[in-house]
C-alpha cells in the first residue's frame, strides 16, 4: 500500500503501484518521467511504467505492473524491467534518490523503454 499526494509517493511498504484512469492511448509515442524521492534508508520499492486497458491491480495478493500479460515496469531502487512476473537487471548501479527516469512507450513500434537519467537501458520490450 502507498500513498500519492499530487506528485509525491509515500508510505510504500513493499512494492508501490500507481495508475492513472481514464487515459486510453491509441497511437504514437508517449514518454514521461519523475524523479526519484526514495531516501537510502527506505526498503520499499516503486514499480512504474506501462499498462494496457486489460491489466488489473490486486493489492491482497500484492499484484502490480510487470506482475502480468497486461503491464511492463521498471523497478526503483534495483533498476529491473518486469513483465509477466520476470525481472530483467538492465543497471548495475542502484537507481538512487534524486535520479531521473523516464517510461517511453511506442505504441506503433509495440515496445517499451526506460531511462536512467538521461541514459537508455537495454533492449526494447517488447509490448
Amino acid at each position: 500500500l502507498c500513498t500519492v499526494t499530487g506528485s509525491e509517493v509515500s508510505n510504500a511498504v513493499r512494492l508501490c503501484t500507481v495508475t492513472t484512469d481514464r487515459v486510453h492511448l491509441r497511437r504514437g509515442k508517449w514518454y514521461f518521467e519523475f524523479t526519484t524521492r526514495v531516501p537510502p534508508s527506505v526498503t520499499a520499492r516503486i514499480c512504474v511504467g506501462w499498462v494496457d486497458r486489460h491489466f488489473h491491480a490486486d493489492w491482497t495478493s500484492e499484484r502490480g505492473v510487470g506482475d502480468d500479460r497486461h503491464s511492463w515496469g521498471f523497478v526503483v531502487p534495483t533498476g529491473t524491467k518486469r513483465f509477466d512476473g520476470d525481472a530483467t537487471q538492465l543497471t548495475s548501479t542502484r537507481v538512487g534518490f534524486g535520479a531521473v527516469v523516464g517510461c517511453l512507450c511506442d505504441l506503433d513500434a509495440r515496445t517499451v523503454s526506460f531511462s536512467v537519467n538521461g541514459r537508455w537501458l537495454g533492449d526494447d520490450a517488447t509490448a
